[in-house]
């Protein structure tokens, strides 16, 4: 288990939503959001004032919020957790929302990591998306992030749209890798149930995305982002040397961490909690001093240990049974003896004696394989 503890702060407010997402954001009126700061105000006073290493700006958009509002969240945060002083403190961006003058007032204030939601550089995709950019708005916010002194920018994409080719997927990573962003989060399309976009793709407005030659896809990526000095560090993730994101590597190794806003999670003492979902539920149970947890649960050891090995298995350098047998007192290995004998014979898997570690083709499962380890 990591020693370091997350901080996660969600703003659950969009400009439009995007017609693929499924995500707890929304759009509202400006008294709402003016009313959330409030809300979060309100929920940090209330919070264990815990010692912090990561903190994690998430939406939703934040920077639909002013550069001084963000700022001010943050100044509050510190003036409550104990934030390391080396700690990394991302915002995530949607191009179009920001400009060089808030990014300045964003650096200054002490953001250090820079995550911009661009998805596509490919206009046509961009509006399949629904996203509210242009290509020109994120090479744009791109030079504007360098400008500003943001020095560990990362770069969401997404492959596998409908009606995307190969070749059209190999022109945007090659155009994103040009505008050297120090980390890359490459996710496939998922067709969540009740967005536009399933819709349009169910009534046949759309094609259905290709799934026969994605593992190709995912292996062109993997040796085109290597040749460019990115390592695959996680299913989705690459980065160059020393630009791992170290709040999601947190999530990933099972750490603790604190979530505050609407929907967020934390998960401390070996305990799961929730606020409650709905932005206006959220910020009146905060302003009334109410309560904000919608469920709890307590983890069992059988679960949280399967729950580690499910996050740890997503990584490149996988899991340790030894350090798992030590935190839940579940000898892994002889558990699932057979399962692990049969992975690593199946070319799934690799045992190094020490660590248990999914091959690429394991990464193409890995849900399905991370499942057997559950209780």
């Amino acid at each position: 288990m990591t020693t370091e503890r997350g901080l996660y702060v969600h703003f659950p407010y969009c400009r439009r939503k995007c017609a693929y997402c499924d995500f707890n954001s929304g759009v509202a009126s400006d008294a709402e959001r003016h009313l959330y700061l409030q809300a979060l105000a309100a929920e940090i006073a209330q919070s264990p004032p815990l010692p912090i290493s990561t903190v994690y700006f998430g939406g939703g958009t934040p920077t639909l919020y002013e550069a001084q509002e963000l700022a001010g969240v943050l100044e509050a945060l510190r003036g409550h957790f104990a934030i390391a002083a080396d700690a990394e403190i991302t915002v995530e961006a949607n191009p179009g929302t920001v400009a060089l003058a808030s990014l300045r007032l964003l650096r200054q204030a002490g953001f250090n990591r820079l995550s911009l939601g661009v998805q596509s550089l490919d206009d046509t995709e961009l509006r399949l998306l629904g996203r509210v950019h242009t290509s020109t708005e994120a090479r744009e916010a791109i030079a504007a992030a360098r400008e500003s002194g943001f020095d560990n920018l990362s770069l969401d994409l997404m492959r596998g749209l409908p009606g995307q080719t190969a070749s059209q997927w190999e022109s945007v990573l090659t155009q994103a890798v040009a505008l050297s962003p120090n980390h890359l989060s490459v996710y496939g399309l998922i067709l969540e149930p009740d967005t536009p976009l399933r819709e349009q793709v169910e009534a046949g407005l759309l094609p259905t995305p290709e799934e026969e030659d994605a593992a190709d896809w995912i292996r062109w990526t993997v040796d085109a982002l290597a040749e460019a000095g990115y390592e695959r560090y996680e299913i989705s993730n690459y980065a160059q040397p020393g630009h791992r994101c170290r709040h999601n590597l947190l999530y990933w190794r099972d750490g603790e961490y604190v979530g505050l806003g609407a929907g967020a999670v934390s998960y401390l003492s070996g305990e799961r909690r929730r606020n409650l979902v709905k932005a206006t539920d959220y910020l009146a149970a905060a302003l009334e001093q109410r309560g904000l947890v919608a469920d709890s649960e307590r983890l069992d050891p059988d679960t949280a240990c399967g729950e580690a090995v499910m996050l740890g298995l997503r990584t490149t350098e996988g899991i340790a049974p030894q350090e798992l047998t030590r935190r839940f007192g579940v000898d892994l290995r002889q558990r699932h003896k057979d399962l692990i004998a049969r992975l690593v014979a199946g070319g799934l898997m690799l045992d190094d004696g020490v660590r248990l570690r999914l091959t690429f083709e394991g990464m193409l499962v890995q849900s399905a394989i991370a499942c057997e380890f559950l209780p």
